[in-house]
């Protein structure tokens, strides 16, 4: 009972075949079926006993054929789908909605402008100031403030400020249009002065001419001399200071641009402020 004949069911021990027989040379020989042995492939062969790298898995490149889309992979659905070459939007990179796959603009970017904050950067310690920012149909405006206390006009384009001690400070608005793009920041640095009690020294202090164009002369009475000066752009921003050790003291201003100019003065009764104006 031990002959084997051609035709015979056989084993020749290989996990990659099937249906092994004998054949008409004798030898056990069977089936083998290439293709791909991935469970997890979309084109996963059940029958396959032979992997032959024809595997395709969610996400390899592709081409369906359609000239139409770019970057075409399979998709969870195992269908070779790309992106559409003409997807319409926003294209330009400073715009709020800006659209990185947008092929083609179609006219949708919307923009926060920045302005300048209206306002006084150099107020008295303790006084009330209005400020202002160019306002646009249906959009909203977050105030911010350092050194001061807004009270009131938050999320209008105008607010009130009471300022607090001496120094340093800071005011921000952030203006979000109707659409709800978010434009930056946009700040106005201030200078808090001490109290100004301009009336009970400025008859001792003279500065002219005012406008000025090259320079600009302090004069002062003997009680002022050796009592130092500041002198402020609009910004806020301290751009000359020094000591007044004469009657009279002349500032070089030809450097200086063309605009609103503060002069500071102050000593132990307080301090005296005069704008200025410097054209050309």
């Amino acid at each position: 009972g031990s002959c084997l004949v051609i035709g015979d069911s056989c084993n020749d021990g290989d996990s990659n075949t099937i249906n092994d027989t004998i054949q008409n040379n004798c030898e056990c020989e069977g089936l083998s079926i290439p293709g791909c042995t991935n469970p997890e492939a979309c084109n996963y062969n059940l029958e396959a006993t032979t992997e032959d790298g024809s595997c395709i898995v969610i996400g390899d490149s592709c081409d369906d054929g359609d000239s139409n889309t770019i970057n075409d992979t399979i998709q969870n659905n195992c269908e070779c789908e790309g992106q559409e070459t003409s997807i319409s939007g926003c294209t330009d990179s400073l715009a709020c909605n800006f659209n990185p796959d947008a092929t083609i603009d179609d006219g949708s970017c919307s923009y926060v402008v920045a302005y300048d904050i209206i306002g006084s950067a150099i107020p008295a310690a303790f006084s009330t100031e209005s400020y202002s920012y160019t306002e646009t149909a249906g959009s909203s405006y977050a105030w911010l403030i350092s050194g001061g206390v807004i009270t009131s006009g938050q999320g209008s384009s105008s607010i009130e400020v009471v300022w607090s001690l001496e120094g340093s400070a800071e005011l921000g608005v952030q203006e979000t249009n109707i659409d709800g793009c978010e434009g930056e920041v946009v700040l106005l640095n201030i200078v808090v002065l001490p109290t100004n009690i301009e009336e009970q020294m400025m008859q001792s202090i003279n500065i002219f001419p005012n406008p000025a164009s090259t320079s600009v002369t302090i004069s002062i009475d003997e009680s002022l001399i050796n009592e130092s000066y500041q002198l402020f752009d609009a910004q806020g921003r301290m751009v000359n200071e020094g000591v007044l050790t004469r009657t009279n003291t002349t500032l070089n201003t030809t450097e200086l641009a063309t605009g609103n100019y503060v002069i500071s003065i102050d000593n132990d009764q307080g301090v005296v402020r005069q704008q200025i104006l410097i054209e050309r």
